[in-house]
């Protein structure tokens, strides 16, 4: 009787207690941004250290999903998490096949071949209505305190003019003073990592150097990475895209752009507002679905500013996941994007 009691303990010790878990690389490096998925029901991510919580209230069978744009996909149960002592080493996607030996490449005539491949290899962004899980953060990187934060169940639906969106099993957030800071950075924008045209390097590859290469193993699929970059004056970016050797679809890429003083000037009520650009970061992951076309997966952009308002100077962070899903999305009632973080709807 006292060894099934004890059982019986050990079990809703397991189940009750929070798990604090560490995501790493091969090279034992923290994975920012691990997408973490609790029986289709719970959503996480991890921080900059690659530390998620996971909340009490799980058993130790309970299924754990893991994933990353650019490591391979995990699952687990919250039991297997205990046992390899809460540390998770996820595999990379990316492994480069030396074997390969392909004549010289000339990979900015490799990119312009890829796109415009891009309307015979892509379906269109949000038609049918794109379902995402999306966890939006807007705040004041000063105090880190939260202007805007949305977690939950996103559809996106474009008409001629805008972009509709549904939400569903959600929370958010609002601060009262939130009006104050939409002028800075619309925390709508993350739509723009959605379609694959309409990155930069996509949009004015011409402008754009193609100065490496190298030949991958990506997602099971052979591939070119390739290094892309443009000068201070249009912008300073630099990346990287991943072209399937097949059909040379873009199957993912990820990019930064430099500090920009002054990005973006604007009029307001109180004058000129001048905002800077103090860093941006996009990955955006795109993959094929039954048709055999590509269609976003995965992304995340963040994006930090700041804003001055005459003597006022607000410094500002963006954060923006996102991960395509195969669910319906209940809510009919859709409101223009613009509106998402506005109006204060219930779940």
């Amino acid at each position: 009787m006292r060894i099934v009691i004890c059982i019986i303990l050990n079990l809703f010790i397991l189940s009750t207690q929070s798990i604090n878990i560490r995501i790493v690389n091969e090279s034992n490096m923290p994975v920012e941004g691990a997408y973490i998925e609790i029986n289709k029901k719970i959503f996480l991510f991890s921080d900059n250290k690659g530390l998620v919580d996971i909340p009490d209230g799980f058993n130790p069978s309970d299924s754990v999903f893991i994933s990353h744009l650019s490591y391979k996909k995990l699952n687990t149960t919250i039991e297997k998490l205990e046992k390899l002592s809460n540390v998770v080493v996820l595999e990379s996607q990316m492994k480069e096949l030396k074997e390969i030996t392909v004549s010289n490449l000339n990979p900015k005539k490799y990119v312009e071949q890829s796109i415009k491949l891009i309307s015979k290899n892509y379906t269109y962004s949000f038609e049918p209505p794109l379902s995402l899980h999306a966890d939006i953060s807007f705040s004041n990187s000063d105090d880190n305190s939260e202007i805007i934060k949305y977690k939950g169940k996103l559809k996106l639906n474009q008409t001629k003019k805008n972009i509709y969106a549904g939400k569903d099993n959600f929370t958010e957030v609002i601060s009262e003073n939130a009006d104050k800071y939409i002028f800075q950075l619309k925390p709508y924008n993350f739509v723009s990592i959605i379609p694959i045209s309409s990155h930069p390097v996509i949009k004015k590859y011409k402008n754009f150097s193609f100065h490496k290469y190298e030949y991958i193993l990506y997602k099971n699929q052979e591939a070119v990475k390739i290094y892309f970059q443009i000068d201070r004056k249009h912008g300073g970016q630099s990346g990287y895209l991943i072209i399937n050797s097949e059909d040379k679809g873009i199957m993912s890429l990820s990019y930064s752009i430099n500090p920009i003083k002054d990005w973006i000037g604007e009029k307001t009520k109180k004058g000129i507002v001048k905002t800077s650009l103090l860093s941006y970061y996009v990955e955006s992951d795109y993959e094929k679905d039954n048709s055999g076309l590509y269609s976003f997966s995965s992304g995340r952009e963040n994006i930090k500013v700041s804003t001055k308002a005459g003597k006022d100077i607000v410094n500002t962070t963006s954060d923006s996941y996102l991960k395509k899903i195969n669910e319906h999305i209940k809510n009919e009632n859709l409101i223009k994007l613009e509106d998402i973080s506005r109006k204060k709807t219930s779940p």
